[in-house]
Order: structure tokens, then C-alpha cells, then sequence
């Protein structure tokens, strides 16, 4: 088939012009397109729903859509298995399975991607108790670069690499997936501090249930200290919603007095560590609208923008923004056409996960709704992936088998 579009991935972050698009309807199709394709050293992709962030599916020769692979969905019910073809999305699996009273132990926070590449790459959906979805695979069939058909179970060690493959194996042309009868779920949410685990206060080795009795504890000896920055954060925002001057003076003199009685220096209790984010946000917040204040125009004063200006229009506008960081660049030494907001905000998102921190934090502090868009924003350096896969994945140290006629 000619190349007729090109690929875009879901975040659109990468595209590329597949020489050749590929849209099998049966497995026999598939081995025999593998086969052409490692006969004339064409190099072929499997593409799913793109929902991947990096280029490792990005099609740059032959490509191949499993959008149209033909296959039944059928159910083992004595086993609660179900075998789906590989490009079935998961929105019609799941919707699919609630019709006939089953559903999977887990799923992420998006249902647009194919079986297979969900699998293949590993995508999230796990908890402190479930693995994720490739870990319910406990059969894949495949068509490995030579166009040979091989199926692998559960009982077969090859499983653990086959199931998060990165395309690296071959073509995914079905999944047997373990399953569960349809439940309904009860969510519980708890604020609990930030450095919960390195304080001890889980009683399982999973980190999963929280003992009582040190719970208890904690809270007992952390009270002062947390009513103390509350008082701190009340009052910041007190001045934030009405310009009250009182306000800001007693989240000072609070801070001053937890200064003075030395429990925001020196080592900290993981209580306090916890507290003194709050703190901080209070006077960061106490900072900024005292320079907020020489920034509202004098005929408005009920200016309510966070970034308020003395333009027209009232607020520090997208351009001027943009305009500023320019500057700064060009005062920085750095070339002003490699910065932007766009760019800062992927670098830092970046920058973060790399370090070390939660992406669920991070999630937060970009204000995403759901997990799967912070991904896209924390891109992975491909070498580095690279590396990442030669030294941890189950079959990077295998070597192969040697014939023996």
C-alpha cells in the first residue's frame, strides 16, 4: 500500500512520512508482509493509537496499523481469561467485557490505545497491590522478525520479555489477558504528608497499609507544629483575598516566632519538614502581592489577575511573556530562539522526573487533570532509554540460541 498519510503520535511531538503503510486483516497477512519486509532489508513499525510521548514506535520506513487485524474476542470463563486481537483497543475490550459481567483488574487513565502497545510499552495503571496491564498478559502470539508465528504462555520464561517488548520482538497479533467479574469501587481519599514513607508508618512490606498506632503518634506530635504553619497559609491567603496588612504582619510574626524557637533550622522531624512547605508558600505568597501591589493600576484597584499589569488590558499578556524571558535569555548569554515557555515548561517537567521526583507531583504542579498528559510533558532522552533497556530488560543480556542440527 503507498504511503497515503503521514504519522503523527497523540501528543503530536513527533511525526514522520512512512514510505509504505501496511493494514493487514488476518495473521497470515501479517507474517507474509514481515517476511517481503526482511527479505528486501525494509525496516517496519507497528504503530498503535501513538499515545507514546518518545519516537520509539515514530514509523521512519515501512509502517503497519493493526486497526483492521481480524480476530475474534473470545472468553475462557472457567479461567477468567479473555483473548483479544492485538489491535482491539482497550475502550472496546472494557466495554466489550462489562456487557458480559467481567472487566480488568486494572486499567490506566486512557482507554485509546491498542492491546498490544499498551502491553508494549508498559503502560501505567498499577497500584501498591496490582502490577500493571502488561503483567495480566499470560499469553501473546506473535510474528517475530522472520514471519514466524510463536506463541508464548505463562509457563514460559520468555513471557516476562515478550510482555513489555518496546517492538523490539515482532508483530503482537493477540493477547490473552487474565480478568475479573465487574465490581463496583469505593474511593477513600487521605491527605497524609508528603515523606510518609521514610517515617515508618506502614506495617506491610508493600507500603500499602498504614499501622494506627503510629499514625497516632505522628499526629499527636505533630499537631502544634501543623496548627502553627495553618496559621502561617490562613493568614497569606487572608491578604491574598482582602489586602489586609494585619493579615501579612501576624503570617510574619508567626514565622518569626517559629524562627526565634529554632523549629524551622537545624534538623527537622519529618513532621516539621512537611509543615515547612507551607510556611514557605506563605511568605512566597506574602512576597509576591507586596510586587503585585506596585504593578495594579491605580484605577484598579479591584484588579483580581495573579499577574496584574499596567497595560490595557489589565494582566501580564502571553507575548509580553513571552518578550520578557527573551531578555532575560539575551542577558543570560542563551541564544533567545531556543527559549520559550513552551520549551521551559517540557524542560522542567523534565528536569524534575529525571531527579527523582513523583510524577504525581508533578502532575500537580502543572495543573494536568490526568496522569497520562504530565507523561507527555516528561520526555525521555532516547539514549537513555536506550541504555535503560540494554542493562534491565529480561532479554538485554540473553544470549542467542546457537542450532543445534
Amino acid at each position: 500500500m503507498p504511503a497515503a498519510q503521514r504519522w503523527v503520535n497523540w501528543a503530536r511531538t513527533v511525526s514522520t512520512a512512512p514510505s509504505r503503510w501496511h493494514r493487514p486483516t488476518s495473521e497470515a497477512e501479517v507474517a507474509s508482509i514481515v517476511r517481503e519486509c526482511a527479505t528486501t532489508g525494509r525496516r517496519l513499525r507497528v504503530v498503535g493509537s501513538g499515545h507514546s510521548f518518545s519516537a520509539i514506535a515514530a514509523p521512519d520506513d515501512e509502517a503497519m496499523s493493526l486497526e483492521a487485524l481480524g480476530g475474534e474476542l473470545v472468553i475462557d470463563r472457567a479461567r477468567n481469561l479473555v483473548t483479544v486481537p492485538g489491535g482491539m483497543t482497550l475502550r472496546h475490550l472494557t466495554d466489550h467485557l462489562a456487557r458480559t459481567g467481567l472487566s480488568l483488574p486494572i486499567v490506566g487513565s486512557i482507554q485509546a490505545q491498542t492491546v498490544a502497545g499498551a502491553i508494549a510499552t508498559g503502560t501505567h495503571g498499577s497500584s501498591l497491590v496490582h502490577g500493571n496491564l502488561a503483567t495480566l498478559a499470560t499469553s501473546i502470539r506473535i510474528v517475530t522478525g522472520s514471519g514466524e508465528v510463536l506463541t508464548i504462555d505463562e509457563d514460559d520464561p520468555r513471557i516476562h520479555g515478550a510482555r513489555v517488548h518496546l517492538g523490539a520482538l515482532g508483530v503482537v497479533t493477540a493477547v490473552t489477558l487474565r480478568t475479573k467479574p465487574t465490581a463496583l469501587l469505593h474511593q477513600t481519599i487521605e491527605h497524609l504528608p508528603a515523606d510518609l514513607t521514610t517515617s515508618g508508618f506502614y506495617s506491610d512490606g508493600k507500603s500499602s497499609i498504614i499501622d494506627p498506632v503510629k499514625w497516632k503518634a505522628y499526629v499527636a506530635s505533630a499537631g502544634p507544629i501543623k496548627r502553627l504553619g495553618q496559621q502561617v497559609v490562613d493568614a497569606a491567603d487572608a491578604y491574598r483575598t482582602t489586602g489586609s496588612r494585619a493579615a501579612a504582619e501576624c503570617a510574619i510574626a508567626h514565622m518569626e516566632a517559629a524562627a526565634k524557637d529554632a523549629v524551622i533550622s537545624g534538623k527537622m522531624s519529618s513532621g516539621q519538614a512537611y509543615y515547612v512547605q507551607g510556611w514557605v508558600i506563605g511568605a512566597v505568597a506574602i512576597a509576591y502581592l507586596k510586587v503585585r501591589d506596585s504593578f495594579v493600576p491605580k484605577h484598579d484597584k479591584n484588579n483580581r489577575y495573579l499577574f496584574a499589569s499596567r497595560s490595557a488590558e489589565g494582566f501580564l499578556t502571553r507575548r509580553r511573556f513571552h518578550q520578557l524571558l527573551k531578555a532575560v535569555a539575551v542577558k543570560a548569554g542563551i541564544d533567545p530562539a531556543r527559549v520559550s515557555p513552551h520549551v521551559l515548561r517540557h524542560a522542567f517537567a523534565t528536569h524534575l522526573v529525571e531527579g527523582g521526583a513523583d510524577l504525581r507531583s508533578v502532575q500537580t504542579l502543572l495543573g494536568h487533570a490526568d496522569i497520562a498528559t504530565t507523561q507527555i510533558y516528561t520526555h525521555v532522552a532516547r539514549d537513555h532509554l536506550s541504555r535503560m533497556m540494554r542493562s534491565t530488560h529480561p532479554l538485554a543480556k540473553a544470549k542467542p540460541a546457537k542450532n543445534s542440527d
